[in-house]
This record gives structure tokens, C-alpha cells and sequence, in this order.
């Protein structure tokens, strides 16, 4: 394995953990694929003795086909830290969950508002039967919205369909900007739940205190790693903490300005495989522009 910089300081540690947002980094511009150099880089490093792990926002029903594309992977944390799933293993590690009361006073409010909207839960998304064909997401491709929606389970009334579930995040995609401050404000007046974004301006929100920094240091205490063994990247908003728990932390690019802020180095974009450009150099000890 490579010695990667953990720090400004020049301190060295072996890395032996890559956590990898997916969608902004990881995935290429059409959010669907994994290029072919980055997966080629990840198998050699996995082949290396380097585990590794999605840090997404989605939920786990959701990573299925990035799964597909790289069957060596070893954990996902999912649904911005409100769990952590052992893909070898096929079993659930770490959750921390929303309260469901919190869900059912928020599916409340947003059942008298024109919206489509859906709660991540037992690692599938639940949405509102009446607003099946609402969803939008500007700024990404008709074919990648369509998988999402693939997988959602629509019912009647989805807080009495998240009784009995593990409920992990509300997920909203593009919805009108006053409808968007509203909630936003409405959901700040709870004081239970965090908000946060990954693609655009969608609004998500899980239980306070709960992110991927929180999910991949509980995933570190199992494994007895350090913070400083592990890389990661990132590009939003939802990344920001995770980015500043981790030793070897880079932003994408293309990534938001708090992602660069908080992270240690900058990554190429996504569009030019940033991720593979990053553990060819850095751990492969490979020239990345061949």
C-alpha cells in the first residue's frame, strides 16, 4: 500500500481505507457509470489489501448498480451516515436512525404541501402514492431519475408505511425555491434533524449529528483505524464532514466551495476520473496521466 500525506504537517500513514462519494465524484457526469480507469484503479488497490467504501447519500437499494460495476467493494455507508452496510457479509453494521415521530411530523407537513417527496427507510425509499409522476431533478439525465424512481415504494400514506421501519433520511429532489425555504425553515424549527444537500438544491434531512463522518468513525472504531488511514473524497455539502474527519481527504474539482474548504488536497473532476487520477499516483505509484 501507498504512503499517503495525512496532514499539512508531512506525516505519513499507510492508507487502508478509501471512502468514495458517489454522485459529483466517483460516478462520471451522467451519475450512472464508473469509468473504466477508476474501476480499474480500485480493483488494484482493493487487489493491494485496501478495503473499500461508498459514502453516499442514497439509500442501499439505490447503489445497486454501482455495486454491479465494482463487486469487490466492502462497505457502503448510506443514506448520509444513518447506516453502514457490509457488502461481503451482506448484513448491517452501524445504524443510527431518525426518530420516527420526527418522520410522521414531517410527512404531516409536507402532505399539505404540493410536493413530491420520499423517506429513505429499511434501505429503500418510501414516497406518497399521490404524488407518483412529481419528481423532478434538474441538472441531471431523464435515465438516471428514472432509476431512482425504479426503486421507490409508493404508499397511500407513508408515515403509517414508516411504522415498523428503520427510517434513515427525507429526500426531497427539485421542488419550487419557496417551497424549498419553507421547508427548510420548518425543518429547522424541529431541532431534531440536520439538514443538508448532495445534488443541486434538494433538501435532505436525518437525524441531528448523524453524517458519513459519524458512520465511517464508527466503521474506523470496528476496524481499529485511524483517521488518518483513511482517504476520502467528496464534492457537496453533505460531504463536508467527512471530508475534515479523514486524514487524507480530497475535494473534487468540480466539487463546492465548503467540500474544498474542508478537505486537505483537491482531486481532478469527476468528468476526468478524479478518484482513479488520485490512488494511481498516490497509492498504485503510477504515472495517472497514461
Amino acid at each position: 500500500m501507498g504512503l499517503i500525506r495525512s496532514s499539512k504537517e508531512g506525516i505519513c500513514m499507510q492508507i487502508k481505507l478509501i471512502a468514495m462519494d458517489l454522485d459529483g465524484t466517483l460516478m462520471l457526469p451522467d451519475h450512472q457509470r464508473v469509468g473504466e480507469t477508476t474501476r480499474r484503479a480500485l480493483a488494484a488497490c482493493h487487489q493491494q489489501g485496501v478495503r473499500l467504501a461508498l459514502a453516499t447519500g442514497r439509500t442501499l437499494a439505490l447503489t445497486e448498480p454501482v455495486q454491479a460495476q465494482l463487486p469487490f467493494l466492502d462497505y457502503i455507508v448510506f443514506s448520509n451516515g444513518a447506516g453502514v452496510w457490509d457488502v461481503q457479509n451482506k448484513k448491517r453494521i452501524h445504524s443510527d436512525p431518525m426518530q420516527l415521530a420526527d418522520a410522521r411530523q414531517i410527512c404531516a407537513y409536507l402532505d399539505s404541501r404540493p410536493v413530491y417527496y420520499e423517506f429513505y427507510a429499511d434501505g429503500v425509499p418510501v414516497a406518497p402514492a399521490r404524488r407518483k409522476g412529481m419528481a423532478r431533478l434538474d441538472g441531471v439525465p431523464d435515465s438516471f431519475v428514472d432509476e431512482l424512481l425504479e426503486k421507490v415504494v409508493y404508499r397511500d400514506s407513508v408515515a403509517d408505511a414508516l411504522v415498523g421501519m428503520t427510517v434513515e433520511k427525507l429526500n426531497l429532489f427539485t421542488i419550487p425555491m419557496e417551497e424549498n425555504r419553507a421547508l427548510r425553515a420548518f425543518l429547522q424549527t424541529m431541532g431534531h434533524v440536520e439538514i443538508t444537500s448532495s445534488i443541486g438544491c434538494n433538501v435532505e434531512a436525518g437525524k441531528v449529528g448523524t453524517s458519513k463522518a459519524t458512520a465511517l468513525a464508527a466503521l474506523c472504531r470496528q476496524l481499529d483505524y485511524d483517521p488518518a488511514q483513511v482517504m476520502c473524497f467528496g464534492d457537496g455539502g453533505n460531504d463536508v464532514d467527512m471530508l475534515r474527519y479523514c486524514g487524507c481527504s480530497y475535494a473534487m474539482e468540480n466539487g463546492t466551495d465548503a467540500a474544498k474548504a474542508a478537505a486537505r488536497f483537491l482531486a481532478p473532476s469527476n468528468d476526468r476520473e478524479g478518484v482513479a487520477r488520485v490512488v494511481r499516483q498516490e497509492i498504485l505509484k503510477e504515472n495517472a496521466d497514461e
